[in-house]
């Protein structure tokens, strides 16, 4: 299920407003408005906090986009699907394998 469905039918489901949420995260309405409907991405601390607080309703695995649309949206949602992946080779008892860091190719700026 897309997070920003979950999120909606969790805040519906228990009677539970955005401006609670607002306050149990301490964040903006405007960020919570833009997570219900889909324009925004939290964080992963935030996604944490947000499976915390909706007893797993809104799993941080649901806020995961393709590659495609974490270019659009921000680094917040490739952080979130490194997250899910380390959890799951964790889960495993398997090591994630370091990557160089990317670097610009000479005679670019």
């Amino acid at each position: 299920m897309k997070a920003s469905v979950a999120l909606e039918s969790w805040l519906a489901s228990t009677e539970q407003r955005q401006v609670d949420v607002v306050r149990a995260l301490d964040v903006s309405k405007q960020l919570v408005s833009f997570w219900v409907t889909g324009r925004g991405v939290p964080g992963l601390e935030l996604a944490e906090a947000l499976e915390r607080l909706t007893d797993g309703a809104v799993k941080v695995m649901d806020w995961r986009e393709p590659a495609a649309m974490a270019d659009q949206r921000g680094a917040s949602s490739a952080r979130i699907a490194a997250h899910v992946k380390l959890q799951r080779l964790k889960a495993r008892g398997q090591r994630a394998r370091r990557t160089p860091p990317r670097t610009k190719p000479t005679g670019t700026r």
